[in-house]
């Protein structure tokens, strides 16, 4: 359970009744809460992600202005003015609360003027936890004022709203991360290139394996934060076809149905697969998700019949993903499903083939994931694994009130 946010709905020039929407999500992130609070606490910082050119930006990006005491006191005013695809956008800022090392909160005045929003308030809650603080923020908002970008804001004001609060948590888990070492760098690259290798020789697929990777930790992150946890998972998914090296062409490659002895010939990857990850220093539970991605829920899978919860974690969230990427995917013999589509195969699925866990975990990520798939999205480099802006099942929440 959380706590509700300090007087949520406090508000100086009463906006309360006016922004029925509402997003919030949570990281841990590894420093005090005095000095998470420092950090945040800094306009200059929260609106880094406007002044970026970015495709959610038009490519374009806005200017910050503070008055003298830069969003640090109730009463302080920010503006952020340029513009974006061409269109000249403003809007003002006032601090309504603020406790330092616990919260704060600031919201629009006057008539702001964005593509997507109208007045919103916005804020954040840290509590210590452990050795580090748990950093909530959220944002309640209204559609535009005015009818065309009223009907952009239909369209696309819960995936922008989601998009401010994820970049506000990811620069605080960054900036107080540690990064990856050098030796890390380089184990990272290299089974980046194994995968790529397997995914060039199986053509169709394409880049199959890194795609599912960081879809399978969209999942993952509604489960753990913990750091080598997601990475395992993260590896165990790229590299889960990984011992389909050792099936000779003519059967990975063949254009037709498999007959009995080349079927079962492919059923041994996930073990060709498991002894080569589980040679592979520091990669004991990938190798075990390798080993288990063909298993299925019930046990009808391969090659242990396992069921329930004997198939690792990972590999239950994998087997999710690996169909909806198979399913929204083009292939020689049929055309790609509608992501609804997918969706409805899958829940139609869950108990059988599916953990129902995994499957509600991707309808509680929908929308990243649908956004995911549209995109053919993955990131073009190993993720950071600390950027653990995804809450834990039951900490986040996107409604209309």
């Amino acid at each position: 359970m959380t706590r509700e946010f300090h007087n949520p709905h406090a508000s100086h020039i009463g906006l309360s009744d006016r922004l029925p929407f509402h997003y919030e999500s949570s990281a841990i992130v590894p420093v005090a809460a005095e000095r998470l609070f420092e950090f945040v606490d800094d306009h200059a910082s929260l609106s880094a992600h406007m002044g970026d050119s970015s495709w959610r930006m038009g490519w374009s990006r806005m200017e910050i202005a503070l008055d003298e005491n830069r969003g640090r006191s109730v009463g302080s005013h920010i503006r952020l003015d340029g513009k974006v695809l061409g269109i000249r956008l403003a809007l003002d800022e006032v601090v309504t609360e603020r406790n330092p090392s616990q919260y704060k909160s600031w919201e629009t005045t006057g008539s702001p003027r964005l593509l997507v929003m109208g007045h919103y308030r916005m804020g954040f809650e840290i509590t210590p936890q452990g050795n580090g603080s748990l950093l909530r923020v959220f944002v309640d908002y209204a559609l535009p004022d005015f009818v065309p970008a009223r009907w952009l804001g239909h369209l696309l004001g819960r995936y922008y709203a989601k998009w401010c609060v994820r970049q506000m948590l990811d620069g605080a888990v960054s900036h107080f991360s540690e990064p990856m070492t050098v030796e890390e760098q380089a184990g990272a690259a290299f089974v980046e290139a194994l995968a790529e290798a397997l995914d060039i020789r199986e053509r169709e697929t394409g880049l199959h394996s890194k795609r599912v990777a960081c879809h399978t930790l969209v999942l993952a992150r509604r489960f753990t934060r913990d750091t080598e946890q997601l990475r395992q998972i993260y590896w165990g998914a790229l590299l889960h076809d990984i011992g389909k090296i050792g099936i000779p062409d003519a059967i990975l490659l063949k254009p037709g149905a498999l007959n009995e002895d080349e079927w079962r010939e492919m059923r041994t990857h996930p073990e060709k697969g498991y002894r080569i990850v589980s040679q592979i220093p520091g990669m004991a539970e990938a190798a075990e998700i390798v080993l288990s991605h063909e298993e299925r829920f019930d046990g009808r899978g391969y090659p242990r019949e396992l069921h329930g919860e004997k198939i690792c974690q990972g590999a239950r969230l994998f087997a999710v993903i690996d169909t909806l990427d198979a399913m929204t995917s083009d292939r020689s013999y049929r055309k790609a499903m509608t992501f609804d589509e997918a969706k409805e195969e899958i829940v139609n699925m869950s108990g059988t083939q599916f953990d129902p866990a995994a499957v509600q975990a991707f309808l509680e990520e929908e929308v990243a994931l649908r956004e995911m798939v549209l995109a053919k999205c993955m990131e073009p480099n190993s993720p950071d694994f600390s950027d653990e802006t995804k809450p834990l099942k039951g900490t986040a929440h996107e409604h209309k009130h």
